[in-house]
C-alpha cells in the first residue's frame, strides 16, 4: 500500500518525482508549441509592411500588435519573413508556458497538447488576461474538458471605432451581423472560433 508519509521521507524518490512531473509538462508544452505554431501561421497570413487591422491596431507579421521588445508595432515598420517566423514561434511557446501554468487538470497523455495548442492559440488572439477570466479556463479547471472547449463559442466579439463615440460593437455568431460585418471580420473570427473548437475537442479526454 502507498505511504504518503514514506513518500516524503525518500528526498530521492521525492526529487526524481519532481524532475519526471517537470519533463511532462515541458514536453506537453513543447508538443503544443510544435502543433500550434504552423496552424497559427496558416491562420494568420504573413504581411511584412505594418497595416491598420479590422480594429485599428497596427499589425505585422502573423497577426501580431507588438515587436520583439515589446513595443507596439506603428505605422511605417517593415519586418522580414525571418523576424516573423522567430517571433511566431517564441510568442506561441511563450503563450503556451503560460497557458500551462494556469490550467489545473491533468490532460491526456497523448493528445492533451492540442487541447492545451487550442487554449493557446486563442489566448494568443484576446490576451492572457482575458483568458485567466474566461468561462473557458474556469470550465477546464472544474474538470469539464469539453465544455472549455466549446466555451470558445461566446468569445465573438468585434469592435470598430473603438474608443470613439462611434464604437461598434458586434457578435459575430449572430447570423444577422455576421451577414452584415463578414468580409470586415465576422467571417474570420467565428472561422478561427471553429477551428479552435474542433482541435480543443480532440484533446478532452
Amino acid at each position: 500500500m502507498f505511504n504518503l508519509g514514506n513518500f516524503f521521507k525518500n528526498p530521492k524518490v521525492v526529487q526524481n518525482t519532481i524532475k519526471a512531473t517537470r519533463v511532462a509538462a515541458v514536453t506537453l508544452v513543447s508538443a503544443a508549441t510544435l502543433y500550434v505554431v504552423p496552424w497559427s501561421q496558416e491562420s494568420e497570413r504573413l504581411v511584412l509592411a505594418a497595416y491598420k487591422d479590422s480594429v485599428g491596431y497596427y499589425t505585422w507579421c502573423y497577426g501580431d500588435i507588438y515587436k520583439e521588445d515589446g513595443s507596439r508595432v506603428k505605422a511605417g515598420d517593415v519586418a522580414t519573413s525571418e523576424y516573423c517566423d522567430e517571433r511566431s514561434k517564441k510568442r506561441l511557446l511563450k503563450m503556451n508556458e503560460d497557458v500551462a501554468k494556469l490550467i489545473k487538470v491533468d490532460l491526456d497523455a497523448t493528445d492533451g497538447h492540442k487541447l492545451l495548442g487550442a487554449h493557446a492559440h486563442f489566448a494568443d488572439n484576446v490576451g492572457l488576461p482575458t483568458y485567466k477570466a474566461s468561462s473557458i479556463l474556469r470550465l477546464t479547471n472544474a474538470g469539464d474538458l469539453q465544455g472549455g472547449c466549446r466555451a470558445v463559442l461566446r468569445y465573438d466579439v468585434l469592435r470598430f471605432n473603438r474608443g470613439t463615440p462611434n464604437e461598434v460593437v458586434v457578435h459575430c455568431s449572430n447570423p444577422a451581423m455576421q451577414a452584415r460585418y463578414g468580409k470586415q471580420g465576422c467571417n474570420g473570427i467565428m472561422n478561427r472560433r471553429n477551428k479552435e473548437v474542433a482541435r480543443c475537442l480532440e484533446g478532452a479526454k
